[in-house]
């Protein structure tokens, strides 16, 4: 949950054990459980937006619409990561009202991919991804991209940080997916959020490497970060 000095929580399940049941389809019901100003780690985000994607399209836009609105009343309480969230959410729900934009999943990792970018602005669409026919590729594909999600969901409250996390576990291969998936869930939703930190790109990467070096594959070669 959201603590008085601005940061994130670290309590409570993973994405993998979130209890919220889904209700019927209606702004009413699904406000509460995306409203950015309430989430907590264990908030069930992506069975509610799965739930919307899959109604009838005109009825969708009509429940987009009244969530939007309700959205912009929500009090950011000054919190940049609120604020971000809020236009997050915004952005995915005009994207899964428009046929055009393709699958849910596809939505979720553009947007995935500009909210790194933001945060690391070398980063692109093709660098979401670790999979490679060498292990010992993969893995060092998998330690360049965990600081980065890292430092990015540090922008964003538990909506982002969840839409982050769903991308990344859907680039992992069987091979050491459990861990790896582990490693995601502690990287991109234990951390504070900007407000708590105020750090730079730069400095992120040298408390991660404080705080989460443990968290790299085995394999990896130090030499290498960059």
């Amino acid at each position: 949950m959201l603590n008085s000095s601005g940061s994130i929580g670290i309590s409570g399940p993973s994405l993998h054990h979130e209890p919220d049941r889904l209700e019927g389809v209606s702004a009413n019901n699904l406000f509460p459980k995306l409203n950015p100003a309430a989430l907590q780690k264990d908030s069930n985000v992506l069975s509610q937006l799965a739930a919307l994607n899959n109604i009838e399209i005109d009825t969708k836009k009509i429940i987009v619409q009244e969530l939007k609105d309700k959205l912009s009343n929500v009090c950011c309480l000054d919190k940049k990561y609120v604020e971000n969230d809020i236009d997050l959410i915004k952005q995915i729900l005009s994207d899964i009202s428009t046929a055009s934009k393709g699958s849910l999943n596809l939505v979720l990792k553009n947007h995935a991919v500009k909210a790194v970018k933001d945060a690391v602005y070398c980063f692109t669409f093709d660098d979401f991804s670790i999979t490679h026919p060498n292990v010992n590729n993969e893995s060092s594909n998998f330690n360049r991209i965990l600081p980065s999600l890292g430092c990015a969901a540090q922008n964003y409250g538990y909506f982002g940080r969840k839409i982050i996390l769903h991308t990344a576990e859907q680039m992992l291969s069987d091979y050491k997916k459990a861990d790896r998936l582990g490693k995601f869930e502690k990287v991109i939703l234990n951390d504070p959020s900007n407000e708590a930190t105020e750090l730079s790109t730069g400095d992120y990467y040298m408390k991660y490497l404080t705080d989460h070096g443990i968290s790299l594959d085995e394999e990896y070669d130090k030499t290498k970060m960059s």
